[in-house]
């Protein structure tokens, strides 16, 4: 459901940035340079879905994203635009609510297992269940 929403975004995306091409808002050279990150980015949305729906999950792959992200989370969250901003919030803390004026997050669940995870400092082997990295 979440990827078929960011791939509507994308497509979202990809309509605005032809519109300010179309407007001359933009020069052609970064027209194409945004055109083409993005449709990159929808051809490997689509292959997740198609992954997805057809019952294909790739875990190294999924758990290798999941590294990489929560490696630098905090870094992208400074660097990123509102839009890559609103999507790391939407993937680490996907239960987020307003109690009057109390904000309270939940973290999704690799994230809850990263900070739950025990402090290995002799080397030894921390184990996880499988099941839980697919959920990301």
């Amino acid at each position: 459901k979440s990827l078929r929403l960011r791939r509507d975004q994308l497509e979202a995306r990809l309509d605005r940035l032809t519109d300010a091409f179309v407007e001359g808002l933009l020069e052609r050279c970064l027209f194409e340079r945004r055109n083409e990150k993005t449709l990159l980015e929808r051809q490997d949305l689509d292959a997740r879905i198609r992954d997805l729906e057809t019952g294909k999950v790739n875990v190294p792959a999924r758990m290798a994203d999941f590294l990489e992200l929560a490696g630098n989370v905090h870094l992208r969250y400074e660097s990123g635009k509102k839009e890559e901003r609103r999507e790391l919030l939407r993937i680490v803390t996907p239960n987020r609510e307003v109690d009057g004026r109390e904000p309270t997050f939940t973290l999704s669940e690799p994230f809850q297992l990263m900070a739950r995870r025990p402090e290995a400092t002799n080397g030894a082997r921390i184990e996880a269940r499988l099941e839980s990295w697919m959920c990301f």
